[in-house]
């Protein structure tokens, strides 16, 4: 027997399906350890050391997948093939206790029957460079997010953080909703020209420099009284030359969640649970399948056989002369992938529209045709490049016609910025054309247009910010935390928002520097192809960013820890019985008690008596010993319960008096683990 682990159960269902009985797919639910959530949980001094705890709730799993591993012959881990899918793997590696030889690694980019198989065939080891990557990922963020987030909380508002992505994405919205304050509006001209044969110009030159719109009146006076209709300008250009236009390269995530906004309505988080759907696998014809290929990508590569696949598609669809040579190169760390694309190019929308929901089906139909539409021959025209000169003006016009459709012929709706023309006019260099007509059109100039959804995430990948696979949580996140609200789709920011960005631009430029977080991002790039050190390149920012914080809480002084410690509690060396955790003291309105640090993952709460005194001060200290206090307290409670009330026989625990519906009983202390009771004679 082998085993596969992958993250989803979806998938391990997927892949079960696939595979004879020599297999057993288990699913790890995603990540099955992480930092904890009590504390930092990296130990700076000894060298970014980070301390990873079993997340609740994955202790079983972890205990099920260790008795399969122990009896199986080899376990291949075969979670996503990215940086956080080959931390999982990592993880999950690390907590089966086999030998390293049974355990190894397969990666493919979809889940079909040929991948996966092929896949098995060529295992490997895991890539610690990806881990790595991943690993300096999670502890900047938690740098940032656990050094920052506090005082900002004390200082700005309750509940406002900090995060590397997060905080430059809401300076960008920001800074756009501050110059669309700022913008004045200018009057300005736009100046067009008609000619015989309906052709149409637009100003280009005045005296030899080049205008796109005329904004002084004076000029525009002139143009008036020289640019008359029936007045002859000379054709000073007139060249045809032959262009080509080529197919859009198919998806890539941050391309799939733009056109999932504007053309469907999605939100990318909403795109991104669709897409794992379709990646891990729909029920076609009886069988389970993954409709397209991994998801979280920056690549927009395609593999040699699903190139091969297409082409022969369109051949027999459309004609050979269809058929194109789509090209790609490799760039970047993340290009390990290939486009989103359709597993089997056969599998057409329309066919399979009975296996989908509403939605799935929608952003299928759009993965697929921006795939196939990618395979096609460039659209073909003829240009005829115009430019007409009287005085001190010249007139630029380009004339277009399509002589093959290409890759349009495969779309729904062609939207062209270029008009075509079913001819081109003979126009002769040195010739003349009769003007009929100035058209001007007075407009003013307009403020730049707000972020949506697709704008930002175009933005944000322009500006090398975060990951296109990240950009869901992000925007989540600012939505969540009211730092930006939408209207009409359009984003802007809130008050809380402002304050946010103008609190860290104050106290940490670098974290705001756009330039400077894509920077951060390609160290991240370098680690994962092992060109630097994860460790070093963490200490490296640390240095830079330790002094800042200092001074940050330095300027909060007492008031931020007390209300921080009013909030969470004061550490204590009591232990929480369900989850292990620290027990932490916290004051309610019913006097103090202490409550799990995990929470709210563990909601385990601990009454103190009122017996046990609480130092005035307990807001000033680090940590309070009240575990032998609590346990001398309980014993002699118990010593003096069981003189008065008597010991269970069944547990040894002493009674204790109840008041009941039909009168006073004894209980076992010990409930409800033991429910003994005997009847209570107040004599």
């Amino acid at each position: 027997m082998n085993l596969i682990v992958v993250e989803s159960p979806h998938k391990a269902e997927t892949i079960g399906n696939m595979l004879g009985n020599d297999y057993v797919i288990k699913a790890s639910k995603g990540h099955v350890k992480d930092l904890p959530k009590s504390d930092l949980g990296i130990d700076i001094k000894k060298g970014f050391i980070p301390k990873y705890v079993t997340i609740r709730g994955k202790g079983k799993v972890l205990k099920s997948l260790s008795k399969l591993a122990k009896k199986s012959d080899f376990i291949f881990i075969a979670s996503d093939p990215d940086r956080e899918g080959e931390a999982i793997g990592w993880h999950v590696k690390n907590s089966l206790k086999v030998s390293n030889d049974k355990v190894k690694r397969i990666t493919f980019n979809a889940i079909t029957k040929s991948a996966v198989r092929k896949a098995l065939k060529n295992p490997g080891e895991m890539d610690m460079d990806k881990v790595n990557a991943q690993q300096a990922r999670r502890l900047l963020d938690r740098i940032i997010g656990y050094k920052i987030s506090p005082p900002m909380q004390n200082l700005v508002a309750k509940g406002t953080s900090a995060g590397r992505v997060q905080s430059v994405a809401l300076k960008l919205v920001k800074d756009l909703d501050d110059k669309i304050e700022k913008f004045v509006p200018v009057d300005y001209w736009s100046v067009a020209a008609l000619f015989e044969s309906n052709l149409k110009l637009k100003l280009n030159k005045i005296n030899g420099k080049k205008v796109k719109k005329v904004t002084d009146k004076k000029e525009l006076k002139r143009i008036k009284n020289i640019c008359k209709a029936g007045q002859d300008f000379k054709v000073v250009k007139s060249k045809v030359s032959k262009k080509k236009k080529n197919p859009y390269p198919p998806l890539k995530t941050s391309t799939m969640q733009k056109l999932a906004a504007k053309k469907l309505g999605f939100n990318s988080s909403k795109t991104m649970k669709i897409a794992q759907r379709l990646y891990e696998g729909i029920k076609v014809d009886g069988e389970q399948q993954g409709l397209i290929t991994y998801m979280r990508t920056d690549s927009t590569r395609v593999a040699p056989e699903a190139k091969e696949m297409a082409q022969e598609y369109i051949k027999e669809e459309y004609g050979p002369e269809y058929v194109g040579d789509y090209q790609t190169r490799k760039a970047g760390a993340q290009d390990a992938h290939e486009a989103i694309r359709p597993t089997n190019v056969l599998l057409v929308p329309n066919k399979i529209k009975s296996n989908l929901n509403s939605k799935q089906y929608k952003l299928y139909k759009l993965i697929w045709n921006t795939f196939l539409s990618s395979q096609f021959a460039p659209m073909r025209y003829e240009q005829l490049r115009l430019l007409l000169e009287h005085d001190r003006y010249i007139f630029k016009g380009l004339i277009n016609k399509q002589t093959f459709d290409g890759f349009e012929k495969s779309l729904e709706k062609v939207r062209r910025k270029k008009k075509m023309f079913k001819s081109l006019p003979n126009i002769k260099k040195g010739s003349t054309l009769e003007l009929n007509k100035l058209k001007i059109k007075k407009k003013k100039t307009k403020p730049p247009k707000r972020f949506k959804e697709s704008s930002l995430v175009d933005k944000l990948e322009k500006k090398g910010i975060g990951r296109p696979s990240t950009y869901a949580a992000i925007i989540s996140k600012l939505k969540s935390k009211k730092y930006i609200k939408v209207k009409n789709k359009k984003f802007y920011t809130t008050k809380l928002g402002k304050k946010v960005v103008v609190f860290l631009e104050e106290h940490f430029s670098n974290l705001m520097d756009v330039k400077f977080t894509a920077r951060m991002e390609k160290a991240l790039d370098q680690i994962q192809e092992g060109k630097i050190h994860w460790k070093d390149y963490l200490s490296e920012y640390y240095s830079d960013l330790k002094p800042k914080i200092g001074a940050l809480n330095k300027k909060a002084g007492s008031t931020y820890s007390k209300n921080r410690k009013k909030y969470v509690g004061v550490k204590t060396d009591k232990s929480c019985k369900k989850c292990n955790e620290v027990m932490n003291l916290k004051k309610g309105k019913y006097g103090f008690y202490l409550g799990c640090s995990n929470y709210p993952d563990c909601k385990t709460t601990v009454n103190i008596p009122d017996e046990i005194k609480i130092p005035k001060d307990y807001l000033e200290k680090d940590k309070i010993k009240l575990k032998d206090k609590l346990e001398e307290f309980f014993a002699s409670k118990e010593e003096k319960l069981k003189k008065k009330y008597g010991v269970c026989s069944k547990c040894g625990k002493p009674f204790r008096l109840i008041n009941g519906k039909n009168g006073k009983f004894l209980g076992c202390t010990g409930y409800p683990d033991c429910k003994n009771t005997k009847s209570y004679n107040a004599s």
